[in-house]
């Protein structure tokens, strides 16, 4: 056999050295997979557990809600036994938890005009005017949802033309619902409670009253001279329940919207008529 020359022996060491290379790119790519999939399961694991406390959490709040239904049915507020599983940001195991749950019934809803509530035109008329726009702006709302009906969200708003400053500006004393109600004095934000008075310092001495005794009755309006407004009362229906769950470097937020009502023969319903996973709508 002739021995091979300089020149075959450089082409063979540069096509073991391909070859080399090729399987140790092989394994790299191999590891990789195998490390990506490793981590992908990893982080399934994660939201799904995440995913079964936002869902425990929201059945705690449910069953409180539902409980307080026939505990003390007379009022709705912030120091009731339902509001103490509010549970501020925590540590749990392999992560962080929290739950909040709002009075949906603190604000205005827009649907009413859809179904054509009485009073509900004059209330909006009123929430804009206070916001500082022109008189125009109440009508052209009130067009929009008649015309589409009841919005899903306020943002719909945009897609009739209102802009997103108007809308954001709206959210703060508003909100769009799927069942009519009173607003809930006892939850209402001072914005909110000035309006349906008409008097800001009338608001401003019952929110004082409602923060010393963590709630009110008609007899605190009539104190201050005030009957209790139309549309409005001390109790709710309506509640959103946020929870936030965090395990390793997965979070869950969950947003339920609980509706409680008493059925034909007198029995306390507490019941999930929404669900939002994600950024919380509230």
């Amino acid at each position: 056999m002739t021995p091979a020359g300089d020149g075959e022996r450089g082409m063979i060491l540069v096509n073991v050295l391909l070859i080399v290379a090729l399987a140790a790119s092989i394994v790299v790519l191999m590891v990789s997979a195998r490390d990506t999939g490793i981590d992908r399961s990893l982080m399934m694991r994660e939201a799904a557990r995440a995913r079964a406390v936002a869902l425990g959490g929201e059945a705690s709040a449910v069953a409180a809600l539902r409980r307080d239904m026939t505990e003390a049915p007379e009022s709705d507020h912030m120091r009731e036994a339902w509001a103490t599983v509010i549970q501020p940001d925590t540590p749990i195991a392999g992560g962080r938890f929290s739950l909040n749950v709002v009075d949906a019934r603190a604000k205005f809803n827009v649907n009413m005009l859809a179904r054509g509530v009485p009073g509900a035109q004059a209330m909006l008329a009123d929430m804009l005017a206070a916001l500082g726009y022109p008189p125009e702006y109440g009508p052209l709302i009130t067009r929009l949802i008649v015309t589409s009906g009841p919005l899903a969200s306020l943002d719909q708003l945009a897609l009739g033309g209102v802009d997103a400053e108007t809308i954001a500006r709206l959210r703060t004393i508003a909100d769009a619902l799927p069942v009519d109600g009173p607003i809930n004095l006892n939850t209402a934000g001072a914005p909110v409670l000035g309006l349906l008075l008409h008097d800001s310092t009338k608001a401003q001495q019952l929110i004082a009253r409602r923060t010393t005794t963590g709630f009110l009755t008609p007899a605190d309006l009539a104190q201050t001279g005030t009957v209790t407004p139309p549309g409005t009362g001390f109790t709710s229906d309506l509640f959103y329940v946020v929870t936030r769950a965090r395990i390793g470097g997965t979070e869950q937020v969950l947003t339920s919207l609980v509706r409680r009502r008493t059925d034909d023969a007198g029995r306390p319903h507490a019941e999930v008529i929404g669900r939002w996973w994600g950024t919380p709508p509230v």
